[in-house]
């Protein structure tokens, strides 16, 4: 959707991505793009799902967490890697529109911090 009238709202948000059988070159160039086009400056937070399918071993798995490391350490944002949500095998539902809060300093995941849609 970058590039299109049809990319959400991003600034101040909490962006949530996840794929499914994408080899990590590809999930890697995602990433670049999404840097080259300021995204990850504009948002509050990340949340990355499970990527199932997208790795052959442990160390693809891992290479590719250090990796988004690499294009996120300069924006100081909080970040949760795993969530099982979207294409997950155990999907977790997560409401859209809500106020919502990170706290990555105690583990806790996402926190819904008001009952309002917005």
């Amino acid at each position: 959707m970058i590039g299109t009238p049809y990319l959400p709202i991003i600034r101040d948000r909490i962006l949530l991505l996840e794929d499914v059988s994408e080899r990590p070159y590809r999930l890697d160039r995602m990433f670049w793009q999404l840097d080259q086009l300021g995204v990850f400056s504009k948002i509050k937070g990340l949340v990355l799902g499970e990527f199932r399918n997208c790795f052959n071993n442990e160390e693809e798995k891992q290479n590719f967490q250090q990796r988004i490391y690499h294009y996120l350490k300069k924006y100081r944002i909080p970040v949760i890697y795993g969530l099982p949500f979207g294409h997950a095998e155990n999907i977790h539902t997560l409401p859209l529109g809500i106020d919502v809060e990170i706290d990555t300093d105690h583990f806790q995941g996402l926190l819904i911090t008001e009952k309002g849609v917005r």
